[in-house]
This record gives structure tokens, sequence and C-alpha cells, in this order.
């Protein structure tokens, strides 16, 4: 399940900012503050899911290492299970990229030598049954 907002569900004046009567500047943090609502629907859309599963609920936004500034989208602390949410897989996103996949995989590495167990889906699995079954075999 994918949670987007449409363009013309939005107000009349973000719509002008974004359309081109606002500075690059300003369009960005519209943007940015978009995604930041899509992604608390998103979380919260989860959490429900787990507790219709009967599953414990995570700690979002773990930073799971000392000194680098690494952090797991969901992670289960006593159990050491993350889950990352991998997005913009079709459209280019960063985690598709050269430089940011390298760094992914030495971010994934380095917790797995440190003991984590990492799931990863993407924004439309997120809310999958198999996601759902994967979880419960990992976290019982």
């Amino acid at each position: 399940m994918s949670i987007a907002v449409k363009f013309s569900e939005l107000p009349a004046d973000v719509r002008g900012r974004i359309r081109g009567s606002a500075p690059k500047r300003t369009k960005n943090k519209v943007m940015a503050g978009l995604r930041r609502a899509q992604d608390e629907i998103r979380r919260d859309s989860f959490f429900k899911m787990l507790e219709r599963a009967h599953l414990p609920l995570p700690t979002p936004e773990h930073q799971f290492h000392e000194t680098r500034k690494w952090r797991f989208d969901f992670a289960w602390l006593p159990e050491k299970v993350a889950l990352e949410v991998e997005g913009g897989i079709y459209s280019g996103g960063a985690h598709t990229r050269g430089k940011h996949f390298e760094s992914d995989a030495l971010k994934y590495n380095t917790a797995t030598v440190m003991g984590w167990r990492i799931l990863r889906v993407t924004p439309e699995h997120l809310y999958d049954r198999a996601t759902e079954k994967m979880l419960k075999a990992v976290l019982r």
C-alpha cells in the first residue's frame, strides 16, 4: 500500500508555491514537509498493522552506531532486528545510485557484524502479509 498525496488535493496556496511562483528553496521545504507527513502516515499505518498482528512495536529512526549517524527505519532493540524501507527504487532514488548504494552496503554490513538482523522492504510491501510473516518469524 503506497500512501501518496495528489497534487490536486493540496490547498491552493501550496499548489501555487510548488507550481513555480515560489523560489526553489521554498518548493523544497514544501516537498520535504509533504514527505515527512507521508512518512508519519506510513509509520502510523505500519504500527496499526503490527498491533493487529500482536507484534511488538519498534523504535522508529533508531541510531544504532555510536560514531556514525546511521539509523534504522524501524528497530526492535531487544531482538536486534531492523526493518529498512527502501524507497525510490523505480524512480532512480538515492538508494539505487552508486554512492548511496555503497554507503547502504557499508551500513548494513557493519550492522550485521554488530549482531543485527536486517529485513529490507519497499514502501509498497511494508504492509504486506509477507512482511508480517517475516516479522513474526524473526521476532518470536
